[in-house]
């Protein structure tokens, strides 16, 4: 048996780090002899200022590791779709091992979308924290949706397309045509780390305006 039962906890006045102390007494319909049950003491804790913060600092940390991971694939994809291309200059066609290197590239394509969901999820979290207890002011707030608005469209179309062609001419084994499709890959992989160097830099900023913010919420209370 299950009861839900909403207690409203407002007028106590509770603030950032407090504790909330309680025990809960079940007694049954027996009017002969009253079974009265209580339970373990129950904790409930308000996170603290140090606390929020805290949480809001490990999601930004999970981002730049997701970033790392993300530079590390486009610095391998770089390199073989590099390494493939002068290759393909003097040969008169390529080899299973060189697609097999390509194919591998695009697996990298994968983890780098997976990477960036992450930092989606991580974004959000933040906002959701912040939104919640009213550490950001409206200004940063932005910053932050923007962050998120650019992640949205960071993986975009051509590269996609680039993907499909270079897939399409490997498949025909049309060196002429590879050559062409690899460097359309290779340009629009240049591109996407253009853009992951452009949200660092604006994520960055965010992260300095918001350790300002925190210094300012961590004076007033």
């Amino acid at each position: 048996m299950i009861l839900n039962k909403q207690w409203d906890i407002t007028k106590l006045n509770l603030l950032m780090g407090d504790e909330l102390h309680f025990n809960l007494f079940v007694k049954d319909n027996n009017t002969i002899k009253k079974n009265i049950i209580k339970s373990d003491l129950i904790v409930g804790r308000f996170p603290s200022l140090e606390n929020i913060f805290s949480e809001i600092s490990s999601k930004q940390e999970d981002t730049f590791e997701s970033i790392e991971n993300i530079d590390e694939s486009i610095e391998n994809i770089s390199e073989i779709t590099e390494d493939i291309k002068l290759d393909l200059l003097k040969a008169e066609d390529i080899s299973w091992e060189e697609k097999q290197k390509l194919n591998n590239t695009f697996e990298d394509i994968e983890n780098i979308k997976e990477e960036i969901n992450k930092i989606k999820n991580a974004i959000e979290k933040v906002l959701e924290n912040a939104e919640s207890n009213n550490l950001f002011d409206e200004n940063l707030t932005e910053k932050f949706e923007q962050l998120q608005n650019m992640l949205q469209n960071i993986m975009s179309p051509e590269l996609q397309e680039a993907m499909k062609k270079l897939q399409e001419a490997m498949k025909n084994s049309n060196l002429e045509e590879t050559i062409e499709a690899l460097e359309n890959y290779e340009f629009n992989v240049e591109k996407l780390e253009e853009q992951i160097d452009r949200f660092i830099d604006m994520f960055e900023l965010a992260l300095a305006e918001q350790k300002l913010n925190e210094i300012s919420e961590h004076l007033e209370n």
